[in-house]
Order: structure tokens, then sequence, then C-alpha cells
């Protein structure tokens, strides 16, 4: 099973979750998937109830007001020595994620409805991935990408974000920990 034959579990879907994104006030949750011996396919959705609190803004701009919003993530992963036996693997992958965020209702004029901030993101990284238990592995990973689509539907007038200068950089760490059931 690939990573997953070197470390140990048996399940071949791993379940869990990104505690960078958490810091960032991000509730996810993350599944793996081995799709051949050292490669991996992974999968994320998370969701951000709204924008009471400023946590882990530093870390990525995102609009100052809104009501919710989610994100996705989906990931190709290689760890070239997966089948070395070793606790730990180096990791290469390449990512496509988006943000959605949203604020209701708004009035403008006559008209009522909602405004919709989006950005889509592609980044590459490397990093480690460790078995630190017999079913649990826990993977960090430093990225660089870009940030390809950004901007709202056209009643976005007045919904501000990310007008700073690194607004297009995307998301740069990553710490997953995963259970192999």
């Amino acid at each position: 099973m690939g990573a997953l034959g070197a470390t140990g579990q048996g399940s071949p879907v791993g379940i869990g979750t990104d505690a960078s994104l958490w810091a960032s006030g991000w509730r996810n949750v993350h599944v793996a998937v081995p799709i051949m011996d050292e490669v991996r396919v992974h999968a994320g959705f998370g969701w951000m109830p709204g924008s009471l609190s400023n946590q882990g803004i530093f870390l990525r701009p995102r609009p100052e007001q809104f009501n919710a919003a989610t994100e996705y993530s989906f990931s190709l992963r290689a760890f070239p020595s997966g089948k070395s036996g070793r606790a730990w693997s180096e990791l290469f992958g390449a990512e496509v994620s988006g943000e959605s965020y949203r604020q209701a209702p708004i009035e403008q004029g006559l008209t009522e409805g909602f405004m919709s901030w989006n950005r889509t993101d592609v980044r590459v990284f490397a990093g480690a991935e460790w078995r630190i238990h017999d079913r649990f592995t826990a993977s960090a990973h430093l990225g660089i990408g870009r940030t390809i689509v950004s901007g709202g539907d056209v009643s976005t007038i007045g919904f501000d974000c990310c007008n700073h200068p690194h607004s297009n950089m995307t998301r740069m760490l990553g710490f997953e920990l995963l259970f192999w059931p």
C-alpha cells in the first residue's frame, strides 16, 4: 500500500485534519487515498462560521466581514521513500484549493441578496511525513504558489478583501494529522 505499507497501516483510507487551517480559524476534514505504491490523493473540505474573530488572519488574507466561508483542497502527493520501512518519509506534492466567503443579506437600492468573494490557488510543496503510531501519521510541509482566480460577483462593491501586497500568495504551511482505521 505504498506509504501506508511503510508506516504499517492496513486501511486504504486515512481520515484527518490540517492543524494549520484550524489555527487560521477553519474547521476542516481531510481524506487520503493511496493510488499507487508511493502516491496518494488527498482531498479536504472546511468551513468557517463567520468573521467574529481575526484568528489566524495574518496567515492568510480574507474579507473583514462575512457570515460564512467554505474551503476545499485537492492534492497529489508523492512519498519517494514510502516503502523504505523508516518511521518518516519525505513528501512532495501539488495542490489546487479554493475559498469562498459570503456576506448576507446585502441591500443595494431596491435589491437584496448576498455578496461572495472567491479565491482559487495552485501551489507546490515539500515536507515530511512521520509515523507517530501504528494508525496515526503526521505530515508537515512548506509550499509556495499563486492565486490564479480572485474576486467576487458584480455586487461585491464594499466587500473589502485582500488589498495588501501579499494577497496573491497561497497558504505556505501545512500540518496534517491522519488516522488510518
